[in-house]
């Protein structure tokens, strides 16, 4: 009987930028801060994982702090070609280790762009980009061209949160233990109450974090849509009362 492959959806490694500098310990210095640990910049590393884990493959994604979500549309637009052609530098001959190409959500437009540059090249399996932090809604109209063309071509999308723009969750390291999965609620409920998803059948999204808070919430979403809340568009309303929410959700 033949076993499925073993493959790691969610691993990190930094982009190989030309032109900036690195620490005694190999770290780029990002907006300020040292992105690190010193694997992150070791493919060679994530294989070792794959062997002691017994997988096959790695979907690899930037790290976060490689987002910058705050530049500006043209700085965003040189940066996100720098960070993907740097991590297909990176990974150049490390067959088990599969790219994703980051979008800059944040600006639409310039992430249409960079989809349509990328968007012949074998060597990305799919795409990535940030759930929340400093991204438009995922429901917003601008972003309309852009899932258009990714479900004409029933492309794959990873959604990973970006950093939380909440001040309160500053301290304790709370922009990450709570922050993230927050952010990645709030963008599955963007993608469902905005009918991303029903308008976009052949699209499919990947939520990392076993989908962050949404298990927990997903009850409670239903429960407002099946009780008619303020807020929801008479057209989200299930014609049948009580159709299951989750049944928007796109299957594996």
């Amino acid at each position: 009987m033949a076993t499925l492959p073993g493959v790691d959806l969610h691993s990190h490694l930094a982009p190989q930028l030309d032109g900036w500098a690195r620490n005694a310990n190999g770290l780029l210095l990002i907006d300020g801060h040292l992105v690190g640990p010193p694997a992150l910049f070791r493919p060679d590393r994530l294989e070792d994982y794959l062997d002691a884990a017994d997988l096959d493959e790695a979907i690899v994604t930037i790290p976060p702090p490689f987002f910058r979500q705050d530049l500006s549309r043209p700085d965003a637009h040189g940066w996100v070609r720098a960070v993907n052609d740097g991590l297909l530098r990176a990974l150049d001959g490390h067959d088990r280790l599969t790219l994703l190409a980051h979008l800059p959500l944040e600006h639409p437009e310039v992430a249409l762009d960079e989809y349509t540059r990328l968007r012949d090249e074998e060597a990305w399996a799919g795409l990535t980009a940030s759930a929340g932090g400093g991204s438009v809604s995922l429901a917003d109209p601008a972003l309309a061209p852009l899932w258009k063309v990714l479900d004409e071509d029933g492309r794959t999308l990873l959604l990973h949160p970006g950093t939380s723009p909440d001040p309160r969750l500053r301290p304790f390291y709370l922009s990450n233990l709570l922050g993230n999965p927050a952010e990645t609620a709030l963008a599955a409920a963007q993608l469902v109450f905005g009918d991303v998803l029903a308008r976009h059948p052949r699209l499919r999204f990947v939520l990392v974090h076993c989908g962050g808070l949404l298990p927990t919430v997903v009850g409670r979403r239903q429960r407002g849509t099946d009780t008619c809340r303020p807020g929801l568009p008479p057209d989200r309303i299930p014609a049948r009362r009580g159709a299951p929410l989750l049944r928007r959700l796109p299957r594996p």
